[in-house]
């Protein structure tokens, strides 16, 4: 159950906001960081649309150490310039759970990877407040599987209306 796993995590992330009705394993961290290069996010929590379209690619992965980077690029509000954001990464102490710094702010913030295949990846993450993202591989973003939506909803509590463009 998803409340015994990464309880730390959990209680500093809260619930994230759908009726978990499902038993999802959290995946390896490695694995899913070796499976996503780069992605974008489909929708998240708030359904605000600023993490709509949200770009990541992996700039760096060192297995040995355990790390990762990962640059953010963040659309512009209202016509605002795009904003890049550097994100240092390690697994955290449970299965799916991640800790991560922004570059300049060496606050340690926590994510928690519920779900993810070769196509879709779901994340509660604390950035922003918290969010709740769904992630798909690029190559997908204009027919994103319907596993993923249904899991998105179940995980994160948002439904995805079919064709939206925001």
């Amino acid at each position: 159950s998803f409340l015994c796993i990464g309880n730390t995590v959990l209680a500093k992330l809260g619930a994230p906001g759908g009726p978990l009705k499902k038993h999802y394993d959290f995946p390896d961290v490695f694995e899913v960081v070796s499976e996503y290069k780069d992605a974008m996010s489909i929708s998240d929590s708030d359904n605000d649309t600023i993490f709509d379209c949200l770009l990541t690619n992996r700039t760096e992965v060192d297995y040995e150490a355990r790390t990762f980077k990962y640059v953010w690029t963040i659309q512009g509000a209202d016509g605002s310039p795009k904003e890049e954001v550097l994100m240092t990464g390690m697994p955290g102490p449970t299965s799916g759970s991640v800790r991560f710094f922004v570059e300049g702010d060496p606050t340690m913030r926590d994510a928690l990877i519920y779900y993810s295949d070769k196509s879709c990846s779901i994340m509660d993450v604390e950035y922003h407040g918290h969010q709740c993202i769904l992630w798909v591989k690029r190559n997908l973003k204009d027919t994103v599987p319907q596993v993923c939506i249904d899991n998105f909803m179940d995980i994160c509590g948002v439904v995805i209306k079919p064709g939206r463009r925001d």
